[in-house]
Parts: C-alpha cells; sequence; structure tokens
C-alpha cells in the first residue's frame, strides 16, 4: 500500500530529498513517507525535518 504522493527514493524525491527533474527543488514533509503510518504523523514529520537540517548542514558546511 503506498500512502504518499512524493515517495522517497525510487519515486518523486531521492533519499536527499531532492526532487528528480527538478534542479534546486526539496520536498521534506509527510508525503515522502513510503508506508502508512500507525498513529499521529506528527512526530514523523519533526523526523524528517531534523533529516532535512542534517543533510543541508552537512551539504553546506564547507
Amino acid at each position: 500500500m503506498k500512502t504518499s504522493t512524493a515517495i522517497l527514493g525510487d519515486g518523486v524525491v531521492d533519499t536527499r530529498f531532492r526532487v528528480e527533474g527538478v534542479e534546486g527543488l526539496r520536498v521534506a514533509d509527510t508525503s515522502v513517507i513510503p508506508f502508512p503510518v500507525a498513529g499521529h504523523t506528527q512526530a514523523v514529520a519533526y523526523a524528517i525535518g531534523e533529516k532535512m537540517a542534517e543533510l543541508l548542514a552537512r551539504e553546506y558546511a564547507s
């Protein structure tokens, strides 16, 4: 069962949240979740945001 509209990896966005085929655009929200979440999605949204922040910090550190 797929639940997302912008599936992470092998979908609309890659594993670094970059939209495939669109330079400079990233999606980091619950639309990248590839499976149903059993519970409230707010914690998942926070985790996705934290992961995105880590990726950007590493990418733009130098």
